[in-house]
């Protein structure tokens, strides 16, 4: 009985060791995952708006 309670100490203390640690991984993925898919949108807005502003322009007749 007494390698059961050890066995089953040993998996709560390694779930209580994961579970944190898997967390805080999966906020760290999403926080960057967010930023990463902001840092584009920018980007790409950025982009588009310079060469909207580079476009050549019509000459008038002048």
């Amino acid at each position: 009985m007494g390698d059961t309670v050890d066995i089953a100490w040993m998996l709560l203390n390694a779930a209580v060791l994961i579970v944190p640690i898997a967390i805080g991984v999966a906020l760290l993925y999403w926080i960057i995952r967010l930023g990463v898919k902001h840092g584009l949108r920018s980007y790409y807005a950025e982009n588009t708006r310079e060469t909207a502003m580079e476009a050549p322009q019509p000459r008038g007749l002048g």
